[in-house]
C-alpha cells in the first residue's frame, strides 16, 4: 500500500497547499479521491480549539488546503466533526474557518458491527458522502497514539462514546477492536496527517507541542498509521489499533511503499509518547488466574489521572463526561474513585486546562525505561 511522506516546515498557507497537493499528485491526484459533484465531508481533528502552543486540533490552514483541493478538483466539500466541547460552528468560529459550509446533518444510523463481538454501533449519518479523513498526530493516553484509524472514533454518536469506553474498560485490545471496525465501515477515500507540529507527551489535549515538519497521505488508514509508528521509532504492531488489525486479519501494510520525500532522514528521535499502553499485567506478567498477585500488580502497572489543583479551574467538564461517575467534586476540584475509574482517561482529554495528567504505575515507568523510549513521567 502506499503512504505519501512531504515535507512541511510549517503553517504558512502556500507551504501547506503545495506540500498537500504534492502529497495527494503521488497518490494519482484528487480525481482519483474526488468525484465531481458528490458531496465530500471533511474530517478534521476538533477536539478542543487550540493554538500552535496546544495543537490539540487539525490545523486550519491544513482544513484550508484540504478544502480548497475537494472543491478545485470539482467535489461538494462540507466540513464536520463533533467537537468535544461546544459547537461545530463555534469551534470553526474560534479556529478561524467558520466561512467554510459546514454539515448541519445531525442523524445517526446504526449498523452491525463484521468484526468481534462489538454489537450494533451507533454513528453520524454522513448521507452516502465521501470521507476525507484529515487527522492530526499526537499522543493518547488510552490508546498510545491518535492518527488516522483512531481519528475516526470522533464520527460515533456522542451518547455512544461514553457507553463503548464503558463496555471496553481497561480492555485496550477491546476497543481498538472496536476501532478498526469504525475504520472498516467509514472507509474514506483519503487519509490525511497533519504532522507538521505534533503534539507529544500528555495528549491528546494537555500535551506539547513537537515540530516534526511533514504531511502524510495515504487511501488506507491503517498502513499510514503503521509508517508513522516507525517514523517514531514503534513497532507498529505495538500500537494497539494496528495489533487489533492484525488479530482481526484486516489486511494492511506494516512496511508500506513511501512516495515523496526520504523517510530515513526525517525518522523522529525521543519522541515523548504518552503512558505505556501495556499497563494490564494479564499482558505484561500472563496471572490472569491468580487474582490476588492480578490484583496487586494491577497497582504497580495500571496508570492513573493525576490533577494539577494549580491549573484547574473547577470548570466541571471531567465530572461531566466520566461514563463511570469515578470523578466528584470537592470544594470546587475533581477527585478520583481509582476503584471506579475503566481508565479511558476523558477526563484528562477533555480538560481545556491540561489540569489532568495521566501517571503511569511503577513498573510501567520501569518497563519504559527498560526499553529507553521516553514517557511522560520522565
Amino acid at each position: 500500500m502506499d503512504v505519501s511522506f512531504t515535507r512541511c516546515e510549517d503553517y504558512d498557507r502556500s507551504h501547506v497547499k503545495a506540500s498537500l497537493a504534492r502529497a495527494v499528485e503521488l497518490l494519482g491526484g484528487w480525481g482519483r479521491f474526488v468525484t465531481p459533484g458528490r458531496r465530500v465531508v471533511i474530517k478534521p481533528n476538533l477536539l478542543l480549539p487550540g493554538s500552535d502552543r496546544r495543537p490539540i486540533s487539525t490545523h486550519v490552514q491544513v482544513i484550508r488546503a484540504v478544502f480548497e483541493a475537494v472543491r478545485d478538483a470539482g467535489g461538494d466539500p462540507v466540513v464536520f466533526d463533533v467537537p468535544g466541547v461546544g459547537s461545530l460552528e463555534g469551534t470553526a468560529r474560534r479556529l478561524g474557518f467558520d466561512d467554510l459550509p459546514l454539515m448541519e446533518n445531525r442523524r445517526t444510523l446504526r449498523w452491525r458491527a463484521a468484526l468481534g463481538p462489538f454489537g450494533e454501533i451507533e454513528r453520524v449519518d454522513l448521507d452516502g458522502a465521501a470521507v476525507v479523513n484529515v487527522a492530526k498526530l499526537k499522543t493518547h493516553a488510552m490508546m498510545g497514539l491518535t492518527l488516522a484509524t483512531k481519528h475516526l472514533f470522533g464520527l460515533v454518536s456522542g451518547a455512544q462514546r461514553f457507553e463503548w469506553h464503558m463496555k471496553a474498560g481497561t480492555n485496550y485490545d477491546h476497543f481498538a477492536g472496536l476501532l478498526v471496525e469504525i475504520e472498516r465501515h467509514v472507509k474514506p477515500v483519503l487519509n490525511i496527517l497533519d504532522a507538521v507540529v505534533a503534539m507529544e507527551g500528555n495528549g491528546p489535549a494537555g500535551g506539547s507541542p513537537r515540530p516534526l515538519g511533514f504531511l502524510l497521505a495515504s487511501p488506507d488508514a491503517l498502513s499510514l498509521d503503521a509508517l508513522v509508528c516507525r517514523i517514531l521509532g514503534m513497532e507498529p504492531l505495538d500500537l494497539a489499533v494496528l495489533g487489533a488489525a492484525k488479530r482481526l486479519a484486516v489486511p494492511f501494510d506494516e512496511n508500506p511503499n513511501v512516495l515523496g520525500d526520504e523517510v530515513t532522514a526525517h525518522r523522529v528521535e525521543r519522541f515523548k509518547f504518552a503512558s505505556d499502553l501495556r499497563a494490564d499485567p494479564r499482558r505484561h506478567f500472563g496471572v490472569p488466574g491468580w487474582r490476588w498477585l492480578h490484583e496487586l500488580l494491577r497497582q504497580w502497572t495500571i496508570n492513573r489521572p493525576v490533577l494539577s489543583r494549580q491549573a484547574c479551574t473547577g470548570c466541571k467538564r471531567c465530572e461531566a463526561v466520566c461514563a463511570a461517575r469515578a470523578v466528584e467534586m470537592v470544594d470546587d476540584k475533581p477527585t478520583f474513585d481509582l476503584a471506579a475509574c475503566i481508565r479511558c482517561f476523558c477526563c484528562q482529554e477533555m480538560c481545556p486546562e491540561g489540569a489532568i495528567t495521566v501517571r503511569q504505575g511503577l513498573l510501567s515507568r520501569l518497563a519504559w525505561r527498560t526499553r529507553g523510549a521516553r514517557s511522560p513521567s520522565s
